[in-house]
């Protein structure tokens, strides 16, 4: 809860680097594998090639690993697939699986503190970090609005939810030449 407020209120300091989206995702899924394939679960990660952002590594394995852990929470078949796709603007990193699924009603809910689509299940399935207590969503949403990105659920057609963290595109990307920019001769 501490970490929590501490995003909200935007004190966290970012120790932001270059680095590849896509390696990070790999590694995320690397992390999970074990506790899926222990549910009978796939787990998959769906890249081009190398996706450069400028962002907290540590902060953003976080939120990945909070969509990943709330993905396998809630899927007792088939899988979770990771997609990375990057444009000029931003790129996006999508947690997709083929559990129960959200009602659209709840869609906008699921990042509130302590909400839990599913009431039926108790907290004494929490771990000792906190996972299971309804704020891994919350923690994510604030460490990707503290990127100046932003997170959205869906639902996905025959089954399953879909969270997507977007970041604004790569600040280490150089900007296009323009048609009149003329290469400095020494």
């Amino acid at each position: 809860l501490n970490l929590l407020s501490i995003l909200e209120q935007k004190n966290i300091i970012l120790n932001k680097t270059e680095f590849d989206l896509a390696r990070l995702a790999s590694a995320a899924a690397e992390r999970f594998r074990p506790a899926a394939q222990k549910k009978g679960l796939a787990i998959t990660v769906e890249k081009s090639g190398a996706v450069m952002v400028n962002g907290d590594y540590d902060r953003l394995t976080q939120a990945l690993n909070n969509l990943i852990a709330n993905a396998l929470r809630y899927t007792d078949r088939g899988g979770i697939s990771i997609a990375i796709t990057e444009t000029q603007d931003f790129c996006e990193l999508a947690v997709a699986d083929t559990g129960m699924g959200i009602a659209e009603e709840e869609l906008d809910l699921v990042f509130e503190r302590f909400y839990r689509s599913d009431k039926s299940r108790s907290r004494a399935g929490e771990d000792a970090l906190g996972a299971g207590a309804g704020i891994g969503l919350s923690i994510a949403q604030a460490i990707a609005v503290s990127h100046g990105g932003r997170i959205r659920a869906g639902r996905r057609s025959g089954g399953g939810s879909v969270f997507t963290l977007r970041l604004p595109g790569n600040s280490f990307r150089p900007p296009p030449l323009s048609r009149s920019a003329k290469p400095l001769s020494l």
